[in-house]
């Protein structure tokens, strides 16, 4: 099949829709399909572009005009894909609210493309993007909607939400995210990241990995580690990950534990750097008051990593997982990180591994997503 995915921007800050729509390409490559990734420019990052080329996968920039938050207008879009889109099989659109999703639905409609679309958990309307999206979703909600074929949901969350939506239930299918396995076979030695920011071996890493923004929930997490640590002062909580304003606006006593080293801010970690901390730490903790799925989660389960999340992950609600669910207080997040036990670290390692590779991994993700294609062509290869 020849298959168009479509992306707003294409950068690897760019976290969740970046990581999703190149992993899906390149094993849609390797399983001897061709397909093109267009996106804006915006942020547009050559290296990856070079990469995804040397992968078979061309990636074709428009130059964005106007930028509004995620909402890029690249008026040259139009043209190509007026001259291009015929020639595609199917088109798979990331995100929901984007100027190349209007201009896809547009001609995919008029030439009877079936299209698939992975909102990546932005559908619902939530606060502090709310009157743009109420814009968007009052001029183009409904053509978009009758447009797609099929919407990819993510977690049995994720299904509630497109229902909430309005999403009709016969067009949403399940498919998770994954993670790539070959980068967690042969894994750091321990130690590396305890050594570079000396972290003694006695002392318990609690490990946050994210944008560090209120609504990832830093700001609970930061709480329950301040009562944590008042009486426990062998543990350390790292965080991983870009600041999003949060840093501004910390208390005093915040700013004490970073001068302690209680707190260790690393900036952003990717690659075998982010594995080397997923390797050292004790425990992962992904605190977020409304996570639809997370990937950070996958990475600790596939280093053999303990995991606590809260009930605001999608992950939260699937059948098959390896870490502590908690509710979302202090008091229940302190006392899931005092329980973590050397056995507990072992019977996580083993799940967790277990789980990635059943379910979670791109190899298998992307089987049922060519399925997904195919069946809109049944007997097209």
């Amino acid at each position: 099949m020849k298959i168009l995915h479509v992306a707003p921007e294409l950068f690897p800050n760019a976290g969740g829709v970046t990581n999703v729509c190149t992993n899906q390409a390149k094993e849609l490559v390797n399983r001897g399909h061709s397909v093109t990734i267009v996106c804006s420019d915006y942020s547009f990052s050559e290296d990856l572009m070079n990469e995804l080329k040397h992968a078979g996968v061309p990636v074709i920039p428009f130059r964005s005009v106007i930028s509004l938050r995620c909402f890029f207008y690249t008026p040259s879009f139009v043209q190509w894909i007026k001259d291009h889109l015929s020639e595609f099989d199917v088109v798979h659109l990331h995100d929901f609210r984007s100027y190349q999703n209007i201009i896809i639905c547009k001609n995919a409609r008029r030439l009877g493309i079936p299209v698939v679309l992975q909102a990546h958990g932005t559908l619902l309307n939530r606060p502090p993007n709310s009157f743009p999206k109420t814009m968007f979703d009052l001029t183009w909600k409904e053509r978009i909607v009758n447009t797609v074929d099929k919407f990819i949901v993510l977690t049995q969350a994720d299904r509630e939400d497109h229902l909430k939506f309005g999403i009709p239930a016969d067009k949403l299918v399940m498919l998770p995210n994954g993670i790539n396995l070959s980068e967690y076979k042969n894994l750091p030695e321990k130690g590396r990241f305890r050594k570079k920011y000396s972290v003694p071996d006695n002392c318990f890493i609690i490990l946050y990995i994210g944008r560090l923004h209120t609504t990832k929930g830093i700001d609970f997490l930061i709480q329950s580690f301040m009562k944590l640590v008042a009486d426990h002062p062998r543990y350390k909580l790292v965080l991983i990950g870009p600041d999003s304003g949060y840093l501004e606006s910390i208390s005093d006593e915040v700013k004490r534990l970073i001068d302690l080293k209680d707190i260790i801010l690393t900036g952003p970690k990717y690659g075998e750097e982010k594995i080397e901390a997923l390797v050292d730490a004790d425990v992962f903790v992904l605190p977020s008051t409304n996570e639809v799925f997370g990937i950070s989660v996958l990475e600790a389960w596939a280093c053999g990593t303990p995991s606590i999340i809260t009930t605001g992950c999608g992950l939260s609600t699937e059948p098959h997982i390896a870490g502590i669910v908690i509710e979302r207080n202090e008091p229940a997040l302190v006392a899931a990180i005092l329980s973590i036990t050397a056995k507990e670290k072992e019977i996580s390692a083993s799940n967790g591994k277990n789980i990635v590779k059943d379910i979670y991994n791109w190899e298998k993700i992307v089987m049922n997503l060519e399925a997904i294609y195919s069946s809109f062509y049944k007997g097209v290869k």
